[in-house]
């Protein structure tokens, strides 16, 4: 029995006498989950060991894949992270430059990072991301804001419409674009580029506007300032703030709820209080002047394609 209990005690000496396990404290900063992404930017965080002599590697990681030899440079000063865990050593913070425009955006799905640490348990994140890619190009070379472009303001976005990108092999190309300021990288990113023309889904909505909306939206002093005549509808609608509710534009490319050109035509649409819906006279008392449902899926198809020019 004496014996029994000194190895009980010893051996509860010994457990106590061990040092814990070594853990990784990590934290992946840039990019958050479901961030959008363009442009060349930062991947950055902090990493450490709960043993400050145990050094640690970080990894770059793609759609769920480790990259090998792709190890970002760690460790720099972060007397932040310092601060907010006591024992942890002062150079914690990782950072590299990635160009999202390498990527297709139709397959890129996550970016993440593996940390590792001699005898300790990996820590892995990943994120995903969403790139957009103006003019599908891993540069750009030229960013033009003619007098062809259209720019509005969409809630905290910025919409632009008509912008003129050129890769860095010379091909120009129109796109629509959408702008948020994103706050962990501390700097404007492009959300939603919507490349080319699409006149197979203009041209429908063209015919739509020249037969049901030109006798009002037309000539000189169109109504409410909007021109909706061949050649010039794009041009007045497309990132051009409604003048009836200034905080949309009249076609927000890729967003129909946001579009007030689509919220006027539609049953229940989002209007400003004290208008109308449109064509003029639709509605209940009016014998059924309103769009066709057609006509209404043809408008809100070209929106959300990205309400591209038709040439």
């Amino acid at each position: 029995m004496r014996n029994s209990v000194l190895g009980t005690v010893l051996a509860g000496f010994l457990f106590a006498a061990s040092p814990a396990l070594a853990t990784i404290m990590a934290n992946l900063e840039t990019p958050e989950n479901m961030q959008d992404v363009s442009g060349i930017t930062l991947i950055r965080g902090t990493a450490f060991s709960t043993n400050p002599e145990t050094p640690v590697t970080v990894i770059l990681r793609v759609n769920g894949t480790d990259i090998t030899g792709n190890v970002l440079p760690c460790c720099s000063p972060r007397a932040d992270v310092q601060a907010a865990n006591p024992g942890a050593p002062l150079n914690t913070g990782f950072s590299t430059q990635i160009n999202y425009g390498i990527f297709d955006p139709a397959t890129l799905n996550s970016i993440g990072v593996r940390i590792t640490a001699p005898n300790e348990q990996d820590v892995v994140i990943d994120r995903q991301v969403m790139v957009a890619k103006p003019g599908n190009a891993e540069f750009l070379s030229n960013f033009i804001l003619g007098a062809n472009a259209n720019i509005a303001i969409d809630v905290n976005d910025i919409v632009i419409g008509g912008a003129q990108v050129i890769s860095s092999g010379g091909a120009a190309t129109t796109t629509n674009l959408r702008v948020s300021y994103v706050i962990n990288s501390q700097s404007l990113v492009i959300t939603q580029a919507f490349d080319g023309t699409n006149a197979a889904l203009f041209n429908p909505v063209q015919a739509i506007f020249t037969s049901r909306c030109v006798s009002c939206h037309s000539g000189p002093s169109p109504l409410a300032g909007q021109d909706l005549s061949a050649g010039n509808s794009w041009k007045n609608i497309v990132a051009v703030r409604s003048g009836e509710d200034p905080s949309r534009p009249r076609v927000s490319p890729g967003d129909d709820d946001r579009s007030y050109l689509y919220q006027k035509i539609i049953p229940g649409g989002n209007i400003a209080p004290g208008t109308s819906r449109m064509p003029l006279n639709c509605g209940a008392g009016y014998g059924g002047n309103c769009l066709s449902q057609s006509d209404i899926s043809t408008i809100e198809q070209w929106i959300n394609d990205g309400a591209r020019r038709p040439q």
